[in-house]
């Protein structure tokens, strides 16, 4: 938050979470409300050789130095730049957009910084296969970031020790997790969380009995 006079320009206090493929909003803005509609507004990732993430000046949008990464997905809200409201819209995330942003009003000198935190998500799946009077429940869970963590409990909400194993394509990370359950009536639920971007997703296994098995086998 930096001042200029009275007004202030404003950006989030947190960093701002994304998710690859989603759309994201850097909040940047100043209060009062003035307009900067005629102005020249930029925004920068200063880490990156060709820092310029968009660039507004003299009241239009101007591409020709524009970071090639960021074309096409980087925009402002047009329409509200007569009310202060300088915040960039990044479209279709992707990892490498996580970093620091700079967001500068020209005429004043002033910036604020807003950090951006990326992850990447996936629904995790359940395989069941059936191993005598048991059954074998393998999760499954593609292409998260950062690395993630699986739990499995069950219908009470107990925990569920598994054997579990982490791969690892890129910067993506794939976990599996398997247990053996009696063939009983219960629900077993397969959760996988990542902290860090405040996520998890699950899914659910419904079992069936012993006595269901022995009864369709001898239709």
């Amino acid at each position: 938050m930096l001042f200029l006079g009275g007004a202030k320009l404003i950006g989030p206090s947190k960093p701002v979470l994304g998710l690859v493929g989603d759309d994201v909003i850097l909040p940047c803005s100043l209060q009062p409300a003035e307009s900067v509609a005629e102005a020249t507004v930029e925004w920068l990732r200063p880490d990156l050789s060709n820092s310029n993430v968009f660039i507004f000046r003299d009241g239009r949008e101007s591409y020709q130095d524009q970071n090639p990464s960021f074309q096409q997905r980087a925009t402002l809200f047009l329409q509200q730049l007569k009310n202060g409201n300088m915040s960039l819209k990044l479209s279709r995330l992707q990892l490498s957009d996580a970093g620091d942003y700079t967001c500068k009003w020209i005429k004043s000198g002033s910036q604020t910084s807003i950090q951006v935190r990326l992850g990447a998500v996936s629904e995790p799946k359940i395989y069941a296969k059936r191993e005598g009077t048991k059954v074998a429940l393998q999760c499954e869970a593609k292409n998260w970031y950062p690395q993630p963590e699986m739990e499995w409990t069950d219908g009470k909400g107990n925990i569920i020790s598994h054997d579990s194993n982490i791969t690892k394509n890129g910067q993506y990370y794939s976990v599996h997790g398997t247990i053996k359950v009696e063939m009983t009536e219960n629900v077993y639920t397969c959760t996988v969380r990542q902290q860090n971007i405040n996520q998890s997703r699950e899914t659910n296994y419904t079992g069936k009995s012993s006595l269901v098995y022995f009864m369709i086998r001898h239709l």
